[in-house]
């Protein structure tokens, strides 16, 4: 992505050794974000939608806090809950860099 490069849901899977399924699912949370949009013309394609760093690492902590949230049935524990402000806290400070 930082070279301004495309990837698919199968690359990025071949890449992280995470499902295919799984990538899907992020790729929609990082496009219903903004982070990411579709290629045109190719929905199974992606790349960033805006430049790297103006995403914030807060953001993707957020995106990624939510999905566990969906995955847990509503569950909430409050120790879970204060370990995400310290990490939320702290992302808020950084911001994604170009190589």
């Amino acid at each position: 992505f930082l070279a301004g490069r495309s990837a698919t849901a199968r690359q990025m899977a071949d890449t992280t050794g995470i499902s295919e399924a799984m990538v899907r699912l992020m790729f929609d949370r990082l496009v219903e974000a903004g982070v990411l949009h579709h290629v045109a013309r190719d929905e199974q394609t992606v790349t960033l939608a805006k430049p790297v760093d103006q995403i914030g690492a807060d953001l993707l902590v957020q995106i990624g806090h939510d999905m566990v949230q969906a995955g847990s049935g509503g569950r909430r524990s409050e120790l879970v809950q204060r370990l995400r402000a310290a990490q939320k806290s702290l992302a808020s400070q950084l911001k994604l860099e170009a190589g």
